[in-house]
C-alpha cells in the first residue's frame, strides 16, 4: 500500500467550525476543547472579520477576568494538599 505525504509545506490547514446551534450539545471534551481554542484564536487575531472590535475588546476582558479568577482558585487550593 502507497501513501502520498507532503513535506516542507509553506502552507497550513486549519478546519474550523463555522455555524452554531442552539440545539446542539457537546459532549466530547475534545471538542469543546476546540471550540474553546477556536474562540480564543478568533479573540486574539486581527485578521477574523467575524468579530468587530467591540466584540473583540469585551471578549479579552471576559478572558483575561476568567483566568485570573482560575489562578487565583488554585494557588488557594494548592495549599491544602
Amino acid at each position: 500500500m502507497n501513501y502520498l505525504t507532503y513535506q516542507n509545506i509553506p502552507w497550513i490547514l486549519k478546519i474550523r467550525k463555522e455555524i452554531f446551534s442552539p440545539i446542539e450539545t457537546f459532549d466530547q471534551p475534545i471538542l469543546i476543547d476546540l471550540l474553546y481554542l477556536q474562540i480564543v484564536r478568533d479573540t486574539f487575531s486581527s485578521i477574523c472579520i467575524r468579530i468587530s472590535e467591540a466584540e473583540r475588546t469585551n471578549m479579552k476582558t471576559f478572558l483575561c477576568k476568567l483566568l485570573n479568577l482560575k489562578i487565583k482558585f488554585k494557588n488557594y487550593f494548592c495549599f491544602f494538599i
